[in-house]
Parts: C-alpha cells; sequence; structure tokens
C-alpha cells in the first residue's frame, strides 16, 4: 500500500505550497518557454590533434551538496534529470504522487535542475552529522575521497573519446593528511577482473569531461560511492551512497607537469528511496517513531519516478574539484550498518510500501 501520512502532507505543503498536476511520457517538456533543461554537453563532433596521454588520475579535494564552493559562493546544483522543467505552484511533474494533492520538490527555475537532496539537507543537518563541513573535514582528514581515473584523454579541448573509471578512496595511505598536490596516494576499493567496478567510456567537448554512468542491468546500481564520515559520537561511519544513474561533468585543466586538475565539477543522479533511507540507518537511526518521522521527511521530497511512475526516488547532486593523485593498494571494506549491532534489522524501507 502507499504511505499516507499527514506528516508527509504537512512537510510538503509547508515546503513548496500549493502542488503541481501530474502528466508522464513527456520528453524534455517545459512549463515555462525560458527553461534550458540542464543536461551535460554532447560529444564533439571532431576530435582534436593530441597524443595520448596515458592514466591520469585525480582526487576530490571539495565537495558541496549545500551550493558553496571552496570560496564560499553560491553554485547551481543538479542536472534535468527526467526532461521537465517543474514550474511551481502550477506546473507538471514526471511522477505520481504517493498521496493525492501531495506533490514532489519543484524544479530550479528555467533549468529543470532535480535536486531533491539540497532542500532536505536543510531539515537533516539538525540531527545528522551531514553537511558541508563534516564531508570536507573528512576529506581534509584522508578519511575517504573520490577518485577518477582517466585514460586515453588526448589533453585537449575535444576528444570523442575517453575511458573514465570511478573509484571509492577509502583511506589516505600513511598517516599524514592529504595535501592535494600530486602526491597522496589512497587505497581504493577492489577491482572486479583487474578493472574498476564503475568504468565508462566518456568525452571531453570544449574543455569539459562528460562521463555517465548507467546501471547495466534494471534495478542494479549505476554508481556507489562510499564515504567514511564522523558519526558524531567519537568513532566514524560508512555511509553508502547508491546512484541508479549518475551523470560526472567537470572542466578540465592540464598543469605543465601534465598532471590533471578537474574544476567546476557536478556529480547527479537517482537515489532510490530504500538507499536514500540506509543514511539515517547509517547513524544509528534504525528504528522506532524517530526514524519513522525520518522515512516521511525523505519520502516527501521524492522527486523522479519508480518503475511504476511513483515519486519514489530522490534527486541528488553535488558540486566538486579534484586535484592531481596516485593509487595505492586495495582495501575491501565494506558498508555495514550500525543498527546490526543490536540485532537483525528489517531492511530499510522504502517510500512504497509492499
Amino acid at each position: 500500500m502507499l504511505m499516507r501520512r499527514a506528516f508527509v502532507a504537512a512537510v510538503v505543503l509547508a515546503s513548496v505550497g500549493v502542488g503541481c498536476s501530474v502528466a508522464l511520457g513527456f520528453d524534455h517538456y517545459s512549463d515555462n518557454v525560458d527553461c534550458s533543461h540542464a543536461v551535460a554537453p554532447p560529444p564533439p563532433a571532431h576530435d582534436n590533434v593530441g597524443k595520448n596521454l596515458g592514466e591520469l588520475i585525480v582526487a576530490f579535494s571539495y565537495m558541496t551538496l549545500e551550493g558553496k564552493d571552496a570560496k564560499g559562493a553560491s553554485v547551481s546544483l543538479g542536472f534535468d534529470l527526467d526532461g521537465i522543467c517543474t514550474a511551481c505552484p502550477t506546473g507538471v511533474s514526471s511522477c505520481k504522487p504517493l498521496s493525492p494533492g501531495i506533490p514532489p520538490p519543484c524544479d530550479e527555475p528555467g533549468t529543470g535542475r532535480d535536486n531533491a537532496v539540497r532542500p532536505l539537507l536543510d531539515q537533516i543537518k539538525t540531527f545528522l552529522p551531514f553537511n558541508d563541513v563534516v564531508f570536507n573535514g573528512a576529506l581534509s582528514q584522508g578519511l575517504f575521497s573520490q577518485l577518477l581515473q582517466i585514460d586515453g584523454y588526448n589533453g585537449t579541448a575535444d576528444d570523442q573519446a575517453v575511458t573514465v573509471a570511478y573509484r571509492n578512496g577509502y583511506v589516505l595511505a600513511g598517516d599524514a593528511g592529504p595535501t592535494f598536490q600530486g602526491g597522496d596516494t589512497w587505497l581504493v576499493e577492489p577491482t572486479s577482473n583487474g578493472l574498476p567496478t564503475y568504468n565508462v567510456t566518456g568525452y571531453v567537448t570544449g574543455g569539459t569531461l562528460v562521463a555517465k554512468f548507467v546501471a547495466a542491468v534494471p534495478g542494479k546500481d549505476g554508481l556507489q560511492m562510499v564515504w567514511k564520515l564522523p558519526n558524531g559520537h567519537g568513532g566514524t561511519t560508512r555511509v553508502l551512497i547508491a546512484l541508479a544513474e549518475a551523470t560526472i561533468t567537470a572542466h578540465v585543466s592540464l598543469g605543465a607537469d601534465g598532471q590533471l586538475t578537474l574544476t567546476d565539477g557536478r556529480l547527479g543522479g537517482k537515489l532510490t528511496s530504500s538507499n536514500a533511507l540506509e543514511l539515517p540507518r547509517a547513524f544509528g537511526i534504525c528504528a522506532g517513531p524517530q526514524f519513522d518521522q525520518t522515512r516521511q521527511l525523505f519520502c516527501s521530497k521524492a522527486d523522479l519516478p519508480n518503475k511504476d511512475g511513483f515519486c519514489d526516488t530522490l534527486s541528488f547532486s553535488l558540486a566538486f574539484e579534484a586535484k592531481p593523485a596516485k593509487l595505492g593498494g586495495e582495501l575491501d571494506m565494506p558498508v555495514v550498518s550500525v543498527c546490526a549491532d543490536g540485532g537483525p534489522v528489517p531492511a530499510a524501507p522504502s517510500c512504497v510500501q509492499q
């Protein structure tokens, strides 16, 4: 049955006001003729002449889910993930509300950017240590990072095919914190058959790297990010952000030493409600009234459709910068919910109850 709680209605109506009407099946539909649909740029028509620079490694040196760059300036987050520019209070959505008259959050005006997690952060960071300060504090300590392996790049503004592999950096090798100057060595997740788990063919166009990670098997995650974060109680917890689809874009820059830097980076994707609800469990909110209220809050922000067309997925986005780095050995660090410490716990529910 569908979740029908007054809590959801109160949260959503307070957040977005009057509801949007529902319509499905649009291809880049817009309520606003000026909507530009924020999507990744297409591949270049031609390659520039250049040489293969070999393997280039970068590690995230800064990241924000709250929309502030490293200098504190505001940046836009998110891509148009559903091809619809939803303008409220009288707009069109790509999914059916879980309860009649309760619409999903609306898009950034004029762009169609989907980023449901952003407004959610302002509410959950009062009781979960999940915010930009925590993320970047963990990065600066070397607790985790995200790494990109880029191979086959010709070093110019246009390259029709480059290999892009995503790696979870679990911990910086050594005792000192990272310098983000090219010498940091990160231990990473194991590979599959000698290849990185997340390995796609991307491209560079007009100086912008583009890589799209899409689930190869329906129902399987397209990109899994593992973050090691302070848990607020003197220890750390491993947080899994499992995206069903993800797109990465970033401006590429080569230094005189041939090392790569990425700036103005964006990562956006689709986070199913069942995966999103692992977040509070990672910090010990496992069951009971507090988990139920947290689940209702999360579900009130779901803005993308599941296979049945209901709003059961949250759009997710972050901005980042990445600096030259090195790959170290492999380290298998499975994500284990702290909820398991108290005995068997049912899997985190989704917004749509079976």
